[in-house]
């Protein structure tokens, strides 16, 4: 049994101490605040002040429909045909 157990730490080792220093890695980054660092470095995630919008829209300085260049593209003569 112990020569079983041996034989497989040999081989899979390296890969469960790389598995186990990566899961610590991550867990100091994430514990130390690593998440909220970026999100305010990013400038996370914005929240749309939606009545502010709705204004724009009714007092005309925002469309309520895609831009007038917005059109699908011609398709060229025989592509994606088979």
């Amino acid at each position: 049994m112990t020569a079983l157990v041996l034989r497989h730490w040999r081989r899979d080792g390296p890969l469960a101490l790389l598995l186990a220093a990566t899961l610590v890695a991550v867990g100091g980054f994430v514990s130390r605040g690593g998440l909220r660092d970026l999100a305010e470095a990013t400038q996370g995630w914005r929240r749309i002040d939606t009545a502010a919008v709705l204004q724009r829209i009714s007092s005309g300085d925002l469309q309520d429909h895609e831009a007038l260049w917005y059109h699908v593209a011609p398709q060229a003569a025989g592509v994606g045909r088979r």
